[in-house]
């Protein structure tokens, strides 16, 4: 496995075409109450599937901070991007996917231990990243690799394609 930056043109065409969507056995059930969050895990009769690409992936990765790509032989494995909010010194990971085929192969721990060390070396104070409480396998991920569950957002995501009501979660992580 190597970890590098990303070549262009090279990469761009592997990136926008890059299946960034997911599967999952468990939602977390969002329940607002005044203003107070609860969040909890249900699982599922049948796995909640969501496929999508981002046509501008390649762009979105380019016009970034700081971005990496994990390579396996000849083959493009995972991207991840993020920026630093200089006013704050926030670190907001933007991406970070792996490709179906290398999920849960040390893929994506490479990526993230890739981007705490651009974090860190930018100067960044925390790590922050958002996902959809729909995508239970990042949010294990995010758990295990001490991110702390910090804010909602109920209004992301479009609710029309979707039984689960999606909403971005955030999590942080102090570097």
């Amino acid at each position: 496995m190597i970890v590098r930056q990303p070549r262009w043109p090279g990469d761009a065409e592997v990136l926008n075409s890059m299946n960034v969507g997911f599967s999952s056995d468990f939602v977390y059930q969002v329940t607002l109450s005044g203003f107070s969050i609860s969040l909890e895990r249900q699982a599922l009769s049948s796995p909640f599937v969501k496929t999508f690409r981002i046509p501008n992936l390649a762009d979105e990765v380019k016009s970034a901070d700081r971005a990496v790509v994990v390579e396996i032989g000849d083959e493009l494995c995972g991207v991840a991007a993020l920026e630093l909010e200089e006013w704050n010194h926030r670190a907001i990971l933007r991406h970070l996917y792996v490709v179906e085929a290398r999920r849960r192969t040390g893929v994506g721990r490479g990526l993230f231990e890739a981007m705490l060390r651009n974090a860190r070396e930018l100067g960044a104070r925390c790590l922050w990243v958002e996902t959809q409480n729909t995508n239970d396998p990042a949010i294990q991920f995010y758990l295990k690799s001490r991110f702390r569950f910090c804010g909602l957002d109920d209004s992301l995501y479009e609710h029309v394609d979707s039984e689960q009501n999606e909403c971005g979660i955030y999590f942080v992580q102090d570097l």
